[in-house]
């Protein structure tokens, strides 16, 4: 009967071996979700929505994720990585921002009309990568073209000129969407503008004191990010330079894997109109 107690005694180790798997599962995979990677972003509540509190927090965390993607290995995916935490952290930022107001974000290109619309080489990066993801080079050719086209006459315009030159967003269709809306820059990130208003498209005090309101949160936010993003490819080493649409994306769409040469601190832009 010597059998019984070594049996017994390899089934309490089995035992112990598994409570101390079950242990360490527990710690090494918690938050997995199934290999689905969040960013960080979505979790981002915001301690302030208006002002200059909320322009600062923004900045700061526009610095936060720029480092923290920074120090790691870089390459083409670099960039990528940057504009997708903080255009998904806009995002949540206005859904809070909508909610408050009983609003919604805006599901369609916001630019009823020419405006200078400035990015940085992140954004860029964000927006060539789902172009090329989603259109034939025939198509990108041509955006190209419309983007070089633009940015020759752009040159000479000031930005608070745009609205009477005609010069449309290269990435705005005819009947007003954005070829690119997913990954659109984050000053192209808005709440509903109509939504306040009722179907005539006139105000009541209140509703236009909430459409005032929505404006200035986008606007913050916008300044915020876009300071807070460029001190932190500066602290980073790289082109922290804010472009004007149409020169950025014609020059990023001509050059050569120019995401990973802009991630070895290549300056890709260097001839660029900056905004």
């Amino acid at each position: 009967m010597l059998w019984l107690p070594i049996i017994f005694l390899a089934l309490t180790i089995l035992v112990v071996v598994a409570a101390f798997a079950l242990m360490f599962c527990s710690v090494a995979f918690a938050g997995w979700s199934g290999g689905v990677v969040r960013p960080a972003s979505a979790g981002w509540e915001v301690p302030a929505l208006s002002g200059e509190r909320l322009r600062t927090w923004a900045a700061n965390v526009a610095r936060r994720v720029v480092a923290r993607h920074a120090r790691q290995p870089r390459s083409a995916e670099t960039p990528l990585a940057i504009a997708t935490e903080l255009e998904a952290g806009a995002n949540a930022v206005l859904e809070q921002a909508a909610r408050r107001m009983h609003s919604d974000v805006a599901k369609t290109c916001p630019n009823t009309r020419p405006r200078q619309i400035t990015v940085t080489a992140p954004e860029v990066f964000a927006i060539t990568a789902e172009l090329e993801r989603n259109y034939p080079k025939s198509e990108l050719q041509l955006i190209r073209e419309i983007a070089v086209s633009n940015a020759r006459r752009a040159r000479s315009v000031a930005a608070e000129e745009f609205p009477q030159t005609g010069i449309n967003c290269p990435l705005r269709t005819k009947d007003g969407h954005c070829l690119t809306f997913l990954s659109r820059p984050i000053t192209c990130r808005r709440l509903c503008s109509s939504c306040p208003c009722d179907g005539n498209g006139s105000c009541h005090d209140a509703e236009k004191a909430s459409a005032y309101w929505a404006v200035g949160v986008a606007e913050q936010l916008h300044e915020g990010m876009s300071d807070g993003l460029s001190e932190g490819l500066h602290q980073a080493g790289l082109d922290d330079g804010v472009y004007e649409l149409n020169d950025a994306l014609a020059t990023a769409l001509a050059t050569p894997h120019a995401a990973s040469r802009w991630s070895r601190g290549e300056m890709v832009f260097a001839n660029c109109a900056k905004a």
